[in-house]
């Protein structure tokens, strides 16, 4: 096996499309490396394509690597960590703003709009701001739609709460948290492997890959939510480092605790927890009725926040044809070369 081919990749979106709007967790992600190069540009400017540069350039070197990808766009690529080099890319443009904080010191700026054609811009400037206005008026209003969905969650939540049996589950979660084991210090870590896109939703394996022991959440009622809670009160207890995701309505969907090679997830597979174990049967037909109507109200808020994105993309495509046509990719990739060739070692 080649250098190349043992290098290990990791997957994650570098924040999330939420009821609370666009979570950036980049402060997180870029928090303890050396440099950070942050990337200024238009749409269609070649961001993404100038990071996966770079990390392909990094991995035939033999280096691990970390692929951080957009929330709204998985296809393409809003940054990059090299651990081993201590660096890192990262899209610097709305909304994953990046300001520095040490300029020149750590943090590093890469101006793509020096290889655009200004004028031909300012012609476009009524169109650019037009259909940039529409795009952003498309994220408001799928994130107004989570924002409502998420009330309705919380009703749902408070609806399972007089049927779910707390002390049952309690039980359950620590005789399994008691087989993850101690850890030394405990850190909660975002590392985002689902995305609520304007390509649907989205979801990378990178905590199943990089765990030996995968445990799943059988989960059709909600209560997945209350056991991901108390997963994340026991880590505490036993001081251990965990990866968390959540969905967009802010809750926890997945799990993983590096250091042991486990990870927890929603789905079925050979290891399950079946939550409807939690579920007292005697109390939930009083509430079936109301958990179906919210069920389906939620998921038709959920709807409406995708066909949100889905026009935004449109807009989207739109802004990047404009800026594509005022690109000298020519220049721009030899810049390119000359900094992959000074970075990566």
């Amino acid at each position: 096996m080649s250098d190349s081919e043992a290098v290990r990749t990791k997957k994650y979106f570098i924040g999330a499309n939420t009821s609370a709007g666009f979570i950036n967790y980049g402060d997180d992600i870029f928090a303890n490396l050396k440099k950070l190069y942050v990337i200024k540009g238009g749409p269609g400017t070649g961001k993404s394509t100038f990071m996966k540069k770079i990390a392909e350039k990094a991995e035939e070197k033999g280096h691990d690597v970390e692929y951080y990808y957009c929330s709204s766009d998985p296809s393409s690529l809003d940054g990059v960590v090299i651990p081993s080099l201590g660096i890192g890319v990262t899209d610097g443009t709305p909304p994953h703003i990046f300001e520095a904080r040490y300029p020149g010191a750590k943090e590093e700026y890469l101006n793509l709009g020096e290889f655009w054609n200004s004028d031909f811009l300012s012609l476009c400037r009524d169109r650019i701001e037009e259909i940039s206005g529409k795009k952003g008026r498309c994220f408001s209003s799928a994130y107004k739609y989570l924002s409502v969905s998420e009330s309705v969650r919380a009703e749902k939540e408070r609806t399972l709460l007089t049927c779910y049996e707390k002390e049952k589950a309690e039980k359950a979660v620590c005789r399994f948290m008691k087989t993850v084991g101690i850890g030394t210090k405990h850190a909660l870590i975002p590392r985002q492997i689902s995305a609520f896109s304007m390509n649907g939703e989205s979801d990378f394996d990178t905590y199943k890959a990089e765990c030996n022991r995968v445990i799943y959440i059988r989960d059709k009622r909600g209560i997945a939510t209350f056991l991901f809670d108390e997963i994340i009160k026991k880590a505490a207890e036993q001081k251990l480092k965990m990866h968390v995701s959540r969905d967009c309505l802010y809750r926890v969907n997945a799990v993983a605790f590096p250091e042991k090679s486990v990870a927890v997830l929603l789905g079925d597979g050979d290891n399950v927890i079946n939550s409807e174990r939690f579920i007292a049967n005697e109390k939930l037909g009083d509430v079936r009725k109301k958990l179906r109507f919210l069920t389906a109200l939620e998921n038709e808020l959920r709807d409406c926040a995708l066909s949100e994105l889905r026009q935004a993309k449109e807009y989207h495509f739109i802004l990047e044809d404009i800026y594509k046509e005022a690109m000298d990719f020519r220049s721009l990739e030899k810049m390119e070369k000359a900094f992959i060739l000074k970075i990566i070692k």
